[in-house]
């Protein structure tokens, strides 16, 4: 059985199907973003591939139009990311048919915190598909990578917090990429 998401693409309720959904559409989202943007050398699930994302979706999507398929792709990576961080959490829907929306459950982010977490909210928001009001989020948090370090932050773990990449990193990349011989690994 599968729910619509309000992107209009239907999500597996099963959690195995869902979690399997979800690791193939980050894995097609790096080969496709490396194709398309030169970024699939920095796109490793790690702290500082979020802050690639962040800079991705403020380069491509600066007025807030974004793909359902592109909104799919950069959810599920960002939640794999949190998943292969973290080392845990589960995929499920949360919603009903319609509104039905991909979040990772029962995350364990500390010693004795687990958060349920939600990458395809953050994208939309980052994007500007959707207010930060609409998951109770905190409007000031800007970014992905921002939330990230929230987290680490809140749970003691301030020392992983990943330095900050180069601002323009992602721009001169992808007219690279573009315009001339592709990066290493794209």
């Amino acid at each position: 059985m599968n729910l619509m998401t309000p992107l209009g693409v239907p999500m597996p309720v099963n959690r195995e199907a869902l979690a399997d959904r979800m690791k193939g559409d980050a894995e097609r989202f790096v080969e496709q973003a490396g194709q398309r943007f030169g970024i699939g050398q920095w796109l490793d699930y790690s702290g500082r591939s979020l802050q690639i994302i962040d800079q991705t979706l403020r380069t491509f999507h600066p007025e807030g139009f974004l793909m359902p398929t592109s909104a799919i792709g950069y959810g599920a990576y960002v939640g794999e990311s949190f998943r292969k961080l973290f080392g845990s959490g589960t995929w499920e829907l949360e919603g009903g048919d319609g509104d039905a929306m991909p979040r990772l459950a029962n995350a364990t982010v500390g010693p004795e915190a687990t958060a349920n977490l939600g990458p395809f909210l953050w994208v939309l928001q980052i994007s500007g598909e959707l207010s930060a009001a609409a998951d109770g989020g905190d409007a000031e948090v800007s970014s992905i990578a921002e939330r990230y370090a929230m987290i680490l932050d809140a749970v003691g773990r301030r020392s992983e917090i990943p330095d900050p990449v180069d601002a323009d990193l992602v721009r001169r990349t992808h007219g690279t990429h573009r315009d001339g011989p592709s990066p290493p690994n794209a």
